[in-house]
């Protein structure tokens, strides 16, 4: 144990919450890590804010790749890592998901020959139109440890001839909320909007599929329709989709700032 040193890659706030166990646990077993962000979440709500309320410490790398194209973004953050990763030597690299940090941070540690280990493995939409299912298709692939979080996902690998390195080992968006669930309690998000428990419906529009048309207009008008209220708190991309084809929620729809996890 004296000799293992992790390195744990994220990008996105998604990816924090999701590596934010595996960090806190960690740090409590002293186990030597470097944690590298490449800054694929710009924003001060969606990096900042999420590092504050799941209590980590700032990334000991933050690579600050963000707000361009994806191929640009695996084309700048592949290498970069991979200078990080000749510089740390980690005994293994851990990436979380289907981000395009992910997929680079898989990417780096293939070409610096480190042993990879791939959290939330074996999930599949089965729909390649989707950018974030050829990332975790491509991150499965190249990966020496695939962590599922259920035994679906184990089964999705052995469909495709994956099945040395597999382990189902639980779903780390279940740690975090054992973890965060009682300090978000002390939130005050509903009486802010002045909502009751069970009396709101909470969306979310952010996969990049669902911000095109038709996807867009259709989740426009059917949240529209809904007669009870609807708290949307709106992704940066939605923002941008809606202003580009001039579409507006009505009805009880609710649109506020990102929110941050706590208080999501």
């Amino acid at each position: 144990m004296a000799a293992l040193k992790l390195c744990v890659v994220a990008g996105t706030r998604p990816e924090t919450i999701k590596v934010a166990p595996i960090l806190w646990e960690l740090v409590r077993r002293g186990i030597p890590h470097v944690f590298v962000h490449t800054g694929q979440h710009y924003s001060h709500a969606l990096r900042e804010q999420a590092f504050h309320d799941l209590r980590l410490a700032p990334p000991h790398v933050s690579l600050s790749i963000g707000g361009i194209p994806v191929g640009h973004q695996l084309a700048q953050m592949t290498p970069a890592l991979r200078a990080v990763l000749a510089r740390e030597r980690p005994s293994a690299v851990i990436v979380q998901g289907d981000t395009n940090s992910a997929l680079a941070g898989a990417l780096a540690a293939s070409a610096e020959g480190i042993p990879l280990a791939h959290v939330e493995a074996g999930l599949r939409s089965f729909d390649r139109s989707m950018p974030e299912e050829v990332n975790r298709v491509l991150t499965d692939s190249i990966s020496n440890v695939l962590l599922a979080p259920s035994q679906t996902g184990a089964d999705n690998l052995a469909a495709e001839g994956i099945t040395a390195g597999v382990h189902v080992v639980g779903d780390v968006m279940a740690d975090a909320a054992r973890l965060f669930g009682p300090i978000a309690e002390r939130s005050t998000a509903l009486a802010d909007l002045g909502l009751e428990p069970g009396g709101y419906v909470l969306a979310t529009i952010h996969r990049e599929a669902n911000t095109r048309q038709p996807a867009l207009g259709r989740l426009v008008e059917a949240l529209s329709a809904l007669e009870t209220d609807v708290v949307l708190p709106i992704h940066p991309r939605t923002a941008a989709a809606l202003a580009r084809d001039g579409l507006a929620f009505g009805g009880r729809v609710h649109v506020v700032p990102p929110a941050p996890y706590l208080g999501f």
